[in-house]
């Protein structure tokens, strides 16, 4: 005979589930609830029509306004090099296949005077022809079209041997954003920078035309950026005659922190006599000598070297540092 509950049914007799089981089920059953709720809302937010709107191309203004902002990425390093039809076949062959072609960190052009006669090989470098190669052209083509890409701009002569690699960790280490010049002459800022930077004493007013009379001359965006500023208002003021423009150039003044002029002078080693090595003028002048080169390290350590002598010394230089170490191989 089946037990009863009290009522008289079936039912009453089992025995009802604890108050604590039943708040888990609610648990489970609003858990539930909530993660459907949360699947459906993430399927809607990744619909295709919601993969369309943000895959979207830019139009044009759009690009136009990033463009000018700070977002776009510039790469490291611009070299602009000053050479002749004359030196394509020596000193811009030997350049594009030293230390041109060492690091992917630095691009490279090759600038030539097309307004006499020009030579009739094809060229197989990269190489932009003028009317005159002279500084002032030189700015005025990278301002119109390169002077937005780049950290830092370089200008070059084709006699420079360059470690580009060093030199690109070199300028790494300085503050892009700072309006700074640097080269064999020292550490120059544009405008009233160097009032603020240098002791008031140590500060020498320069012509920027001296600052570019140089083996290299390295600019950062900012500083370029204020020199095309120049530029164009040279051209307002005479825009028919290069020599002019020049001129107006030569008289932009700009400031020198003197206590830096020993320390950059190293790093941007110009050939003078070596006192410490008789018969030979430098390093780069002279017949290349590697023990001059191992026993002079303040040489060896500089971020460029000029003049070399000619096209087979830029291989020599290049081979030596990118050799084996010279000490192994001088034991041995």
């Amino acid at each position: 005979m089946q037990r009863r509950g009290p009522d008289g049914s079936f039912w009453g007799a089992r025995k009802r589930p604890s108050g604590r089981v039943g708040r888990r089920l609610l648990t489970l059953g609003v858990a539930f609830i909530v993660t459907v709720c949360l699947q459906l809302a993430f399927s809607r937010a990744f619909s295709t029509g919601d993969q369309h709107s943000v895959l979207k191309p830019y139009n044009s203004s759009e690009l136009h306004r990033l463009r000018a902002t700070e977002v776009k990425v510039r790469r490291p390093l611009y070299v602009a090099v000053q050479t002749t039809n004359r030196h394509l076949r020596t000193y811009v062959s030997a350049i594009q296949n030293t230390w041109a072609s060492k690091t992917d960190d630095a691009h490279m052009e090759f600038f030539v005077d097309v307004s006499g006669k020009t030579s009739s090989e094809a060229p197989r470098y990269p190489i932009v022809g003028l009317n005159g190669t002279d500084e002032t052209q030189i700015l005025t083509y990278l301002c119109e079209r390169r002077w937005f890409d780049f950290d830092w701009f370089a200008l070059a002569r084709d006699q420079t041997y360059v470690k580009t690699d060093e030199v690109v960790t070199f300028l790494r280490q300085r503050d892009k954003r700072e309006e700074i010049i640097v080269g064999h002459m020292g550490e120059v800022l544009m405008g009233e920078a160097g009032w603020e930077r240098c002791a008031d004493s140590d500060v020498e007013d320069m012509a920027f035309s001296a600052v570019l009379d140089t083996s290299v001359t390295l600019f950062s965006a900012p500083a370029f950026k204020e020199i095309c500023s120049t530029l164009a208002m040279c051209e307002k003021q005479s825009p028919e005659r290069m020599e002019r423009q020049s001129a107006c150039l030569a008289n932009y003044i700009v400031q020198v922190c003197g206590t830096k002029t020993t320390k950059y002078s190293r790093l941007f080693y110009e050939a003078q006599v070596e006192p410490m090595y008789s018969g030979q003028s430098s390093v780069t002048s002279g017949p290349f000598d590697p023990d001059f080169l191992w026993r002079n390290t303040h040489v060896t350590s500089a971020l460029t070297l000029y003049p070399v002598k000619d096209a087979k010394t830029t291989y020599q230089l290049y081979h030596y540092f990118h050799g084996a170490d010279y000490s192994i191989r001088r034991s041995s």
